[in-house]
């Protein structure tokens, strides 16, 4: 019995010391007339539990920054990202999955030119994996999914 809370605790440790973490946001939707395909965009995150700072590198080498805050995941109205959770992963996601979790965060980037990232993401209740899923909008329209771990 020992052995089996030995993973759980080890992780939660290594969580909770600062961890650093790569992700990409993956472009699902958005105002981009003049652009074909949308890049796809590298991040990293660390500080993952309670909070922590965000880079979003951008295609020609610039670096977002900014820092993200771990939330209660309510199902408050005032939640703007709430349709982007359901235009990313399906129709009524954001109750069904979001809120009430735990691990859940919101967070904003800021680019040089002024373009502006909000980020949310959320980690499942399951102890023993870590599975997080994420989303992204930015101040242009452009709805990204955040895929973590790759």
């Amino acid at each position: 019995m020992k052995r089996l809370l030995v993973l759980p605790i080890l992780c939660a440790v290594v969580l909770m010391s600062g961890c650093y973490m790569k992700a990409k946001l993956y472009p699902v939707s958005g105002p981009a007339p003049n652009v074909t395909q949308q890049p796809v965009l590298n991040a990293s995150l660390s500080g993952i539990l309670n909070s922590g700072s965000i880079s979003i590198h951008m295609p020609d080498g610039k670096v977002c920054k900014g820092s993200w805050t771990r939330m209660a995941a309510t199902s408050n109205s005032n939640n703007q990202m709430q349709p982007v959770w359901d235009s990313v992963y399906g129709s009524g996601y954001y109750l069904a999955y979001v809120v009430g979790r735990r691990l859940y965060a919101e967070g904003s980037v800021i680019g040089e030119q002024g373009n502006v990232y909000q980020v949310e993401f959320y980690k499942t209740d399951n102890v023993q994996e870590l599975h997080l899923f994420g989303i992204a909008k930015d101040s242009s329209g452009t709805i990204y999914k955040i895929v973590f771990g790759v």
